[in-house]
């Protein structure tokens, strides 16, 4: 829409006012009905002035309001198709180290996070920080009131003391002298028979206060537990697995010797 406001001179030729020459304003001898005429062309121009800035403040509200309402369906949308909204904590927030390198959940709803700093936790509002490991902290795994953490040369898990607080307990103890360094602990798994701790040099098997441990034929690269069997990559073996308490070789595990064996589980 144009601001220009039209020429509404006065003119012999225009009006029924004989004011003058047409395109020539009077300034002598103006009839007063001339006057009343110039009057109501000057309001005229003025309330078209104001009708102009009246549509540009109206035009202007409803592109924020619709920007808006485009805004709250794409929203609504994101949701739908399962994207959520995602909020990253720098590192000064949580006053840990630049690496974290698992997490679990509780059943309460609180998260523990595997840091070079050692285990921390959110409740969702603040941060805590457990250092009792001396060691970066590889992995954690919650199960019932107990956060279960592996280190180098050292697992155990968190339990709340008789004051309401973490305190940690090695379990490293129940294995001395039976393996010396056994290098970091990378897997940490709740299984139907036990809390199971992977090391490249060994497995640790921890149930009824006990620990059974399997070593490898060679190394040990990395296990996944599958459907109630625990499935390992040895580097001469191949792929074997636990099951039953036995270990086992696998029809055509050797195929993957020489190589490292990821599995993707998708459960259904």
């Amino acid at each position: 829409m144009s601001d220009t406001i039209p020429d509404l001179r006065l003119s012999s030729k225009s009006d029924n006012c004989e004011c003058g020459q047409a395109g020539q304003f009077l300034t002598n001898n103006i009839k007063p009905e001339c006057d009343l005429a110039f009057v109501s062309r000057l309001s005229l121009m003025k309330l078209l002035k104001w009708n102009l800035k009246i549509i540009k403040i109206i035009r202007i509200f409803l592109i924020i309001w619709y920007a808006s309402v485009i805004n709250l369906e794409l929203h609504a949308s994101s949701l739908s198709n399962g994207i959520p909204w995602i909020r990253n904590f720098s590192k000064s927030e949580y006053s840990g180290g630049i690496q974290t390198w698992s997490f679990a959940e509780t059943e309460n709803g609180l998260l523990y996070f595997a840091n070079n700093s050692g285990m921390i936790e959110y409740n969702g509002n603040t941060w805590t920080i457990y250092q009792s490991v001396n060691a970066i902290n590889r992995v954690v795994c919650a199960e019932g009131d107990r956060i279960y953490v592996g280190a180098f040369n050292d697992f155990g898990y968190y339990e709340e003391n008789e004051r309401g607080t973490l305190q940690y307990y090695s379990l490293a103890s129940l294995i001395k002298g039976k393996i010396g360094d056994f290098d970091e602990i990378w897997k940490i798994y709740k299984t139907n028979f036990g809390i199971v701790f992977q090391s490249f040099k060994a497995i640790f098997i921890y149930q009824d206060g006990g620990i059974d441990i399997i070593y490898p034929h060679s190394r040990f690269h990395f296990s996944y537990y599958v459907n109630d069997i625990l499935w390992i990559y040895d580097e001469e073996q191949g792929l074997i697995q636990y099951h039953e308490g036995i270990v086992k070789t696998v029809s055509g595990g050797d195929y993957f010797i020489g190589t490292q064996t990821w599995i993707r589980h998708q459960k259904t």
